[in-house]
């Protein structure tokens, strides 16, 4: 069968001056449409915030399916999971069980393609009591995790084609395959957590019937014993660490995604209601509050997406000879719309056109999200300059700009998940709250070393350090 024998066991800007008629109803249409979907978006981000508050495996799993029959619809919502390649299924309609294969050709199908499939037939045939539709649709959706293929969700009976609400509900998913895919793994890490405790009581049982009759045996299987529960007490810390891990990455996903979420629900409302009365400008502005809301969504997503990936083992290491400076201008790239719109200078300082052995993406990354926080914390005509030092066994990269700076106590919570530094930029420009963590992480996947060097007023160097060579 396909579901059983897939390999996935082993996702300066112009001011306008004026505008013509047609420019205009075009902005009038787009509000419009950014209104309609006003509903979707906040439906979706109370979905959100319900699941983040549910914990255990099988609460999650209820949970999604509840949320999606009560705020979605359809006659019955269906759920296939995979744990240690087993198939799991579960419905509202029906109690959780395990099953040898599935028979559901779409369901089958949006697994081994990843892809969403929607079935169509007439409203009639469901035998569902309601007489003003004629179409039926079903929506079988897959549930990823980076390149992982977790399971799939098939919704029943709906009267509304997918198109129509892909793109909100497509958030939902991807946030409720990254909680399923936790559980799965904390509930893994407990089982396997509990089979060896009952081992290790098994043997403890046997071992002491063998202590009566040898005190030496006695004390050498006591300290076996010992080292054991030591072991039991390393792994519950392990999994303590997992769990506030887990925690704070959902109170960020919670705050982070519902401000700018709601800051488009304002503006959009706000058009709708007074478009007619605004200036071209005033619609301009609140159209671009909009823009910045949605990119910094956008924006957390992205690191989301990279730091899940990095923390279930999806996210591959491969380090090549890379020259610098291309690193650099990549990074510059990127940064350079949002160092224009506070008309800040990058310049870029290095000794020697030198060459690292580093895994390009992740190195991008860093140096990207360092950026990004210089510009967030430099003053409008500010500057900012990127320093790569060639040293003996390293190189050094540092990101220095001529910011706002920061206090001791700030600098030694920000590469840290257990705290949260929250601070707006200059102009109140908002951060996701996990572009240093992601930082931190990969720089230690190169065997290398991140820190800050600041003070309040002085603005701040961000440095890493990068072996010249490692083995892999």
């Amino acid at each position: 069968m396909p579901f059983m024998n897939s390999d996935i066991y082993k996702f300066k800007m112009k001011e306008f001056v004026k505008i013509s008629a047609n420019e205009l109803l075009s902005i009038k249409e787009r509000a419009n449409k950014l209104a309609k979907e006003k509903s979707s978006l906040q439906l979706i981000v109370n979905m959100m915030n319900k699941l983040s508050l549910t914990p255990g495996l099988e609460n999650t799993i209820n949970t999604i399916l509840q949320l999606l029959i009560e705020n979605i619809g359809g006659s019955n919502v269906t759920m296939y999971y995979l744990i240690d390649n087993i198939i799991h299924n579960v419905s509202v309609l029906s109690e959780h069980k395990v099953i040898d294969c599935i028979a559901d050709e779409a369901v089958n199908k949006a697994f081994e393609t990843g892809e969403v499939i929607e079935l169509s037939n007439d409203f009639k045939d469901t035998l569902l009591l309601t007489s003003e539709f004629t179409k039926a649709y079903t929506w079988v959706l897959p549930l990823i995790v980076g390149q992982e293929k977790i399971g799939v969700l098939k919704i029943e009976n709906l009267h509304i084609g997918i198109s129509e609400f892909h793109a909100e509900l497509s958030v939902f998913v991807n946030y409720a395959s990254i909680i399923l895919k936790n559980e799965i793994l904390g509930h893994t890490k407990l089982k396997e957590a509990y089979n060896e405790l009952y081992k290790e009581v098994e043997i403890r049982k046997e071992t002491e019937k063998a202590l009566q009759n040898s005190n030496e045996e006695y004390e050498a299987t006591n300290e076996e014993l010992l080292e054991s529960l030591e072991e039991i007490r390393t792994l519950n810390e392990k999994l303590t660490n997992i769990n506030t891990t887990k925690e704070k990455l959902l109170s960020i996903i919670a705050h982070d995604l519902r401000n700018p979420l709601f800051t488009v629900l304002e503006f959009s409302d706000l058009l709708i209601k007074k478009a007619n009365s605004f200036s071209t400008d005033q619609i301009v502005k609140c159209l671009h509050n909009i823009h910045d809301s949605t990119l910094h969504t956008f924006k957390l997503l992205e690191n989301l997406l990279e730091w899940s990936r990095s923390q279930t083992g999806r996210l591959e290491f491969k380090p090549e000879n890379i020259a610098v400076k291309n690193l650099i201008n990549d990074a510059i790239d990127i940064a350079s719309s949002q160092a224009n719109k506070k008309n800040i200078e990058i310049s870029y300082a290095a000794e020697n056109e030198s060459t690292v052995f580093v895994d390009k993406n992740m190195i991008n990354t860093v140096l990207r999200n360092l950026l990004i926080n210089a510009i967030k914390f430099t003053n409008r005509n500010g500057k900012i300059i990127i320093k790569i030092q060639s040293q003996q066994n390293h190189t050094l990269f540092s990101v220095c700009d001529s910011g706002v700076g920061m206090s001791q106590e700030a600098i030694s919570k920000i590469f840290k998940i257990t705290e949260t530094v929250k601070t707006l930029g200059t102009e109140n420009e908002k951060g996701t709250g996990l572009g240093l963590l992601l930082c931190k992480e990969f720089v230690e996947n190169h065997n290398g070393k991140i820190w800050v060097e600041s003070e309040l007023g002085k603005g701040s160097n961000f440095c890493f350090s990068i072996p010249n060579r490692q083995t892999v």
